[in-house]
């Protein structure tokens, strides 16, 4: 296979190929000090360490007397890090960089230190501060959850896990004469991601509904399916419907655990928020047989009602 070229490298794969040399430059090192202690080191040796690392004879040879002295093969140098006093400065300057470094340049000047150039100063906000600590800096705490790892759950099995929901679809149907916007009862399966089963009501969904949406997940013949069977546990909100005495002992002749969430953001039930999201809006108008609710009004344009 042929090795890739270094100019197709990025950054960090450049990196990466500079760290690996650094963590096999001790073991080879000592190999060849033990050689050389016993008499036996020669210049293929060297030259056969330094082309499996990649580096040049000269290098192997200047770490190999180095380690004859005693001295470490990789020299440590101090680095500019990010305190707390230059996080305080960066949420003063509301995440300006170029704000800090002027205040830190100034500090510096005053009390006869050499200042920290503006290249090191990004290089540290880079290395040290996470996205989600430069947006909260710069544009606030609700700004940097954004960057939250939410919508993310660990690898599972198919029925292993399922989030149940309600949502009220943004659609207008007509029932019991009149229009009503339905309301949706699902449950999730965490691993595909496929609504295992729903239930449609006219009305706001109490315990019949999550019975119902319960009944066509496990069922999987007659109508129902092609997914079903029966969950190792369902994750739920603190609703007074599905925390019921009728939906709790449902769940337990089966054997189903419950785990009941805590009052969180609804990032916590991240399968079933996902899945219940609206569609996006329409921008084509209504279709002549779509029911318009009644008080609705007319659109208009410029003050002018449209003409139908």
């Amino acid at each position: 296979m042929k090795p890739p070229d270094p100019e197709d490298l990025t950054e960090e794969d450049l990196a990466r190929r500079r760290q690996a040399q650094r963590e096999l430059m001790g073991p080879a090192v000592r190999s060849l000090l033990q050689l050389s202690q016993r008499g036996e080191l020669t210049t293929a040796h060297v030259e056969l360490s330094a082309h499996t690392l990649g580096v040049h004879v000269r290098t192997v040879w200047r770490n190999l007397a180095r380690a004859r002295l005693g001295e470490p093969l990789h020299r440590s140098r101090d680095r500019f890090e990010i305190t707390d006093a230059i996080r305080t400065l960066l949420a003063y300057h509301r995440g300006n960089v170029k704000a800090v470094h002027r205040e830190l340049t100034q500090e510096a000047e005053t009390s006869g230190a050499t200042p920290v150039s503006l290249s090191t100063l990004h290089r540290a906000i880079k290395r040290d501060l996470t996205p989600g600590d430069r947006t909260g800096l710069k544009s606030g705490l609700p700004a940097s959850r954004s960057h939250d790892p939410h919508l993310r759950r660990p690898p599972t099995a198919r029925n292993e896990e399922w989030e149940g929901d309600h949502k009220q679809a943004p659609v207008w149907v007509w029932a019991n004469d009149r229009l009503v916007k339905p309301w949706v009862t699902w449950f999730c399966d965490c691993h595909t991601g496929m609504i295992m089963g729903w239930a449609v009501t006219p009305h706001f969904p109490h315990r019949g509904s999550i019975l119902a949406a319960l009944r066509s997940c496990i069922l999987h013949d007659d109508g129902y399916g092609p997914a079903g069977g029966l969950p190792t546990r369902i994750r739920i909100d603190r609703g007074k419907d599905f925390l019921s005495r009728a939906v709790q002992e449902a769940l337990g002749a089966f054997a189903v655990q419950v785990d009941v969430l805590p009052p969180t953001p609804p990032t916590s039930k991240a399968v079933s928020k996902t899945s219940t999201a609206p569609p996006p809006a329409c921008s084509s108008p209504p279709c002549p047989a779509t029911p318009t609710p009644r008080n609705s009004t007319p659109a208009t344009t410029r003050g002018r009602r449209t003409q139908p």
